[in-house]
């Protein structure tokens, strides 16, 4: 049986081949690690973020201390006429005139606002008040204000116009006597008052 002869150019290249095929597998090992290894600037970041990172405190931080609550009362001053006085559960309330135009006293009502004072128990400092309609009032007190609900019926009533269900349609009658009214209102809680005259002297 004849036997195959290797020629020499056939045993050369495969001499070759065997002497390339560790150096392609140590290039393919190679740009797999360049892949895997993180960029330099990454390395950097995560090397700062390690040494800038605050330490673990060995025990629990200490809870803020609660104070206790503090007002920081707003100051009004305010000269005026008192235009009208009510009471109500044991306080005195007054409507107080104020000029736009500085004037102690004014006569247009285009040019006043109108302010609402409180009387807390009708006194100042325990001392009952007697005011009325025409006096003329510096007061100093302080600004509040209260959100509160309101029906319908009772606004229509404070405002004389409960005629005004009158003319609503009997079907709908029922509803517009469940309505209620989102109200807020503002006045000076007085905590000192001076009677004036009609040229600003006490």
């Amino acid at each position: 049986m004849p036997v195959k002869k290797t020629t020499t150019k056939k045993i050369a290249a495969a001499k070759k081949t065997a002497q390339e095929l560790p150096v392609i597998e140590d290039v393919i090992e190679q740009v797999e690690q360049e892949e895997i290894a993180p960029p330099l600037v990454q390395q950097q970041l995560l090397l700062a973020a390690e040494t800038s990172s605050v330490p673990k405190r060995s025990h629990p931080a200490r809870p803020l201390p609660q104070a206790k609550e503090q007002y920081d009362l707003n100051l009004f001053v305010g000269s005026g006429v008192i235009r009208s006085v009510w009471g109500k559960n044991n306080d005195v309330f007054a409507r107080l005139a104020l000029s736009q135009r500085g004037n102690l006293i004014e006569n247009d009502d285009t040019f006043t606002s109108f302010v609402t004072l409180r009387f807390a128990d009708g006194m100042i400092c325990g001392i009952p008040i007697s005011i009325q309609p025409g006096d003329v009032l510096k007061i100093q007190g302080y600004l509040v204000h209260r959100e509160y609900q309101e029906t319908l019926r009772k606004f229509l009533d404070e405002a004389n116009a409960m005629s005004f269900l009158n003319y609503v349609d009997p079907a709908d009658l029922p509803a517009w006597r469940l309505l209620t009214l989102e109200r807020r209102n503002g006045l000076v809680n007085v905590l000192a008052m001076s009677l004036l005259d009609g040229n600003g002297i006490q």
